[in-house]
């Protein structure tokens, strides 16, 4: 089966220091791939590569088996389309309402008239649980609130993958169940995705399987239970170990 999004040899320097060192990862479709490791692994720079929000100095991005050309501005918008992106800062509009959040993209992107984007903005919200919400500015809305609008704002240009990088790590511990249940939502539903989360129990609850980076390599990659519970590397199961510790233990 030929994978939705394929990442072949990427390498990126930022600073002058090399992030990424050569890293290659497939998503098949309906797959939820989880990365993890520690701060400063390259988890996040790899994942907005994909997206070409960082540019790799080396390797390639392929959409379907298709290499995109992100110098090609044509290609590289058509690609944000189909490959959606949730920051862990939710990058809302603060002048716009959380309907107008969600249909914004429909209107400049896709061409949309307002009244028909903004029906399709009320269908995603009231997906994640959010029409009652709609009229709100995101200064009126929960950080779990906001990152329901930035999920519903993706959504609605029927992406074909989801990055999402660490959704939950600006959330205080009772607004995640939300986000979460929106996630697994979308995991049931079909969706493809890969993540970035430190949060282990999330995690194993979802992937397919889990993908363990450090110093801008892979050094493991397996199904959670064997990458939580039985990794080959010494380095692997001292991490899950100390991530799971500090999850007990909060």
């Amino acid at each position: 089966m030929q994978p939705i999004l394929s990442a072949e040899n990427i390498h990126i320097k930022l600073g002058g220091q090399e992030i990424v060192k050569g890293v290659s990862l497939s998503v098949e479709q309906r797959e939820i791939k989880v990365l993890i490791g520690p701060s400063g692994a390259g988890k996040s720079t790899f994942l907005q590569s994909l997206n070409f929000l960082v540019l790799p100095e080396q390797g390639s991005v392929s959409l379907e088996g298709h290499p995109v050309n992100p110098e090609n501005k044509k290609e590289l918008y058509a690609h944000r389309q189909q490959v959606g992106m949730i920051f862990q800062d939710f990058n809302l509009f603060d002048h716009l309402t959380a309907l107008d959040n969600t249909a914004v993209g429909l209107i400049r992107v896709k061409g949309l008239k307002k009244k028909q984007a903004r029906e399709r903005g009320m269908a995603e919200l009231a997906r994640v649980g959010l029409e009652k919400q709609a009229g709100q500015y995101p200064a009126e809305l929960s950080g779990g609130q906001k990152q329901r609008v930035s999920i519903a704002r993706s959504l609605t240009m029927d992406p074909k993958v989801m990055l999402l990088d660490e959704p939950t790590s600006a959330l205080d511990p009772e607004l995640i169940g939300g986000v979460h249940g929106v996630i697994k939502d979308l995991a049931e539903a079909g969706m493809t995705m890969l993540i970035v989360t430190h949060q282990l129990y999330f995690a194993s609850s979802l992937a397919n399987e889990i993908v363990f980076m450090e110093n801008g390599k892979i050094l493991e990659q397996g199904q959670p239970e064997k990458i939580l519970n039985q990794a080959e590397h010494a380095r692997t199961r001292e991490f899950c170990s100390k991530i799971t510790k500090m999850g007990t233990s909060g």
